[in-house]
């Protein structure tokens, strides 16, 4: 538009140029003329001003075009950066959710483990309680018995026979070719029993009483029996569970000579240490 202007402008100015030429050589005065020159000028400088104020916008708006160029730029690296951030928040939200859910199953698998100790802890003072108890029943048993002895039998002081003995330390599984050792002494009336090898030999022929107690220390079973001469089998004793103990006693006619021993043990338990025991005495002679 501005071109067009220029183009009719310039179009007047010859216009008036010719007209001028024409006056001047008919003596004629260029008044009007020369108000339309003048006027003409003065449109020729607006249009040069304002091709000017056109040319100064266009640079602006060039300008403002580079600058919003950039802020694109620079709106896509930061919505780049959003994203980028999404997606880190996800992946956090989601390793804080399973982070949760292991706690919360750590929490729930150490409240079990306590109830589980306190449960075990309630069962380890009872079995020391009934192996407290077994073992003063026992020593009791033996006294009684022996202060009866001499009534029942009347073969003096010669015919005194008893033996009671604990264990000290023994891990099982043993090997079933040998005796358990009981060395811990209780009581007893001679040599009979011998604390190397576990066995007992019998001074007299008669009717003897012998009482075995196994406590257990782990969660694994084991079986023993009460054994003549390493072979024939008076009674199993047992136990199956931690801190559980079994006890036994048996009344058997033996010879003088007959060894009898606790053997011939077998699982994979560990019999617990000073709670186990062994016993036995001469009720009377044949």
């Amino acid at each position: 538009m501005v071109k067009s202007v220029a183009e009719r402008i310039v179009g007047l100015v010859l216009i008036i140029s010719v007209i001028r030429e024409t006056h001047c050589q008919s003596g004629d005065p260029p008044s009007e003329l020369d108000l339309i020159k003048s006027q003409l000028k003065m449109l020729t400088n607006q249009t040069a001003r304002l091709q000017t104020e056109i040319q100064s916008k266009n640079d602006l708006t060039q300008f403002l075009q580079t600058d919003v160029q950039r802020l694109k730029s620079s709106l896509n690296a930061e919505q780049q950066k959003n994203a980028d951030l999404e997606r880190r928040l996800v992946v956090l939200e989601s390793s804080l959710k399973s982070n949760q859910a292991t706690f919360s199953e750590t929490f729930s698998t150490l409240n079990s483990t306590r109830e589980t100790v306190t449960s075990l802890e309630k069962e380890l003072r009872q079995t020391r309680d009934d192996v407290h108890m077994t073992s003063q029943w026992i020593q009791t048993f033996n006294a009684t018995c022996m202060n009866n002895f001499q009534n029942v039998t009347g073969k003096g002081q010669d015919a005194r026979v008893h033996f009671s003995y604990r264990s000290r330390h023994i891990s099982l599984p043993a090997n079933p070719t040998k005796p358990l050792i009981f060395a811990s002494l209780i009581s007893k009336s001679g040599s009979d029993y011998n604390t190397n090898t576990g066995i007992f030999t019998a001074p007299y022929s008669g009717v003897y009483l012998f009482a075995v107690t196994i406590a257990a220390e782990s969660t694994d079973y084991f079986n023993c029996y009460i054994l003549i001469n390493d072979r024939n089998y008076l009674v199993e004793v047992s136990a199956y569970s931690m801190y559980s103990s079994a006890s036994t006693v048996v009344l058997s006619e033996v010879k003088a000579g007959d060894q009898i021993s606790v053997g011939q043990c077998s699982g994979p338990g560990q019999i617990g240490s000073y709670k186990s025991s062994f016993s036995g005495f001469l009720l009377y002679t044949n």
